[in-house]
């Protein structure tokens, strides 16, 4: 739609409602001012307050649709980490409601499963699957099966809302992308763990009271009920449905840094997806020993417990390569107590992380990872400073940080 503005007529109203009647993909504005100088200002007001209507308009769509989908997240993240509330015959019930209500009352599928399930509960999310169970649904198996109940459903949906677009709402999953590999979401027929597009069927059928036939009503109040355990597999060649439960107890923190979960008495703790010891878990940072480093044994726990602890606190563990006392002419050097220490048996690798922030695992080893040690000399806190690796000595680290200043020459003012 163009903006057609209409100027310096005897009857500027009548002709732009005559013309609008006419041309409805258009907008005909009346502007009333007749110098070029006040045309202009008249358009540029009218253009400001269109802008500012607009971004007011599309400020309060998406404060409107945020709280009507508020509830449906809640929900979500709550049934995600709620404990687990089903006994193991409850589970097993549940599989096996599968097999009756969908599978015995279909001839054709029934000769393809003539038997009921095996039904494997576990008590575990980081979990390995058998190798076919990470693949995609094979055709028939009963992800297959599940995924016919569900596109019909996206269609009784669609002729409800024709807006209708899957992965189309503001979505945050309630298990973050970082701890992703715990959970396997590429073969699951039930759970509460999915890709997105089911907890979006999940807001239009009970949120926005969308309505089903009754086949479908009827399989979407046993889908419901796998929301209740974290995921379902299906492993056709020993006619096995593997199920999850949930833990009795599971939380993520620290702004999805932190996972901690349980099954009775066994409790798993995670940096992210590093598994790592309760103690290091639970103690606060400045409460670690130093000395504790030297209980690991795995490369990526030690570099969790650096992160936590801090480089500065484990300079113990360094190798001095060049020191203040090696400049007994230089006193500034020395109330700064300035020391290279090399902390790459401490910090070995660098990691590599996407985007998206997720880990990815070792991109380089280091043989040589200098830091500048020294004193602060208003606080008298002692800190250490990363440097270039082509540092070897103090002149070196000193005048990279003081951007390539004469070090010889130069003084620190300003010290109180």
């Amino acid at each position: 739609m163009a903006d057609i503005y209409i100027i310096n007529s005897e009857n500027p109203k009548d002709i732009a409602l005559e013309l609008q009647q006419l041309d409805s993909k258009n907008n005909y504005v009346v502007l009333n001012s007749k110098s070029p100088k006040a045309i202009l200002m008249e358009l540029e007001e009218l253009k400001t307050n269109r802008r500012i209507h607009a971004e007011l308009k599309r400020k309060t769509d998406e404060a409107e649709k945020e709280k009507r989908i508020k509830p449906w997240r809640d929900f979500l993240y709550q049934k995600a980490f709620e404990p687990n509330k089903l006994s193991n015959k409850e589970i097993e019930n549940l599989c096996l409601e599968f097999y009756e209500k969908f599978i015995l009352t279909n001839n054709r599928r029934l000769k393809n499963y003539p038997k009921a399930p095996n039904i494997n509960i576990i008590e575990e999310l980081k979990w390995w699957f058998p190798n076919k169970l990470w693949e995609p649904a094979p055709r028939g198996g009963y992800r297959c099966l599940v995924g016919r109940y569900l596109n019909k459903i996206d269609k009784e949906i669609r002729t409800e809302i024709p807006y209708y677009r899957p992965y189309g709402l503001p979505y945050q999953d309630p298990l973050p992308r970082r701890y992703g590999a715990l959970i396997n979401r590429n073969n699951n027929f039930g759970g509460i763990i999915q890709y997105g597009k089911e907890y979006e069927r999940l807001y239009y059928i009970n949120f926005e009271g969308c309505r089903l036939s009754e086949e479908s009503r009827i399989f979407w109040d046993w889908y419901q009920k796998t929301f209740d355990v974290i995921a379902m597999y299906y492993g056709k060649d020993t006619n096995t449905c593997h199920v999850i439960k949930k833990p009795d107890e599971w939380k993520i923190e620290d702004n999805y840094t932190k996972m901690y979960y349980r099954y009775g008495e066994k409790e798993r703790f995670f940096f992210e997806r590093i598994e790592v010891p309760k103690w290091l878990y639970v103690t606060p940072a400045e409460e670690l020993n130093p000395q504790d480093y030297l209980l690991l044994q795995n490369a990526d726990v030690k570099a969790e417990f650096v992160r936590k602890i801090g480089v500065d606190r484990l300079v113990v563990f360094g190798t001095v390569v060049d020191t203040y006392e090696n400049y007994p002419d230089n006193e500034m050097w020395a109330k700064s107590e300035y020391k290279i220490i090399d902390m790459h048996e401490i910090i070995p690798s660098r990691r590599k992380r996407d985007l998206d922030g997720i880990d990815r695992g070792i991109a380089e080893r280091f043989s040589y990872a200098p830091f500048l040690y020294m004193k602060n000399q208003t606080t008298g806190v002692y800190h250490l400073e990363g440097i270039h690796p082509r540092c070897k000595t103090l002149y070196d680290a000193i005048k990279m940080r003081y951007n390539g200043l004469n070090i010889k020459d130069y003084d620190i003012k300003d010290i109180k």
